[in-house]
């Protein structure tokens, strides 16, 4: 009363299938947050640079690090994160390494900077605003 070669091949490759759908869905918990901070900061930087050639005065976003249990809704053009560690880029030199802020202008122009956002050390994205255009690109980092 065993089983057959083709009986265990068969579960075996129902086994293999499960596990390939299952692993890669490991991690993805804090890659879904950090995807949702940074949409939320993209957003809000769009609209501080919208908010900048229609009214003609400079905005200004303020970003810094939050705490993940304690979540602190955007106020007063500040954006608090939800466990995630801010830094400038290395191409960004001219900023102090403790103050994360973007200024907007009424031409629509920034003063620019790359923004990396890292969440449990692991997953990485970066904010890109370009100096002259204003432009906002936020991507995946490679580590």
């Amino acid at each position: 009363m065993g089983f057959t070669l083709l009986e265990l091949l068969v579960v075996m490759t129902l086994l293999g299938i499960a596990a390939l759908l299952v692993v890669p869905r490991a991690g993805g918990g804090q890659m879904v947050q950090l995807q949702a901070q940074v949409r939320e900061v993209v957003a809000l930087l769009n609209y501080a640079r919208r908010s900048a050639i229609i009214d003609g005065k400079m905005q200004t976003i303020l970003m810094q690090p939050g705490d993940a249990e304690h979540p602190v809704p955007i106020q007063n053009n500040t954006w608090t994160s939800r466990g995630a560690k801010l830094a400038w880029s290395e191409k960004t030199t001219d900023r102090p390494k403790d103050r994360f802020e973007i200024t907007f202008y009424p031409e629509g122009g920034s003063d620019g900077g790359e923004l990396i956002i890292t969440q449990e050390d692991k997953f990485k994205m970066k904010i890109t605003v370009h100096p002259i255009t204003g432009k906002i690109i936020a991507d995946f980092v490679k580590s």
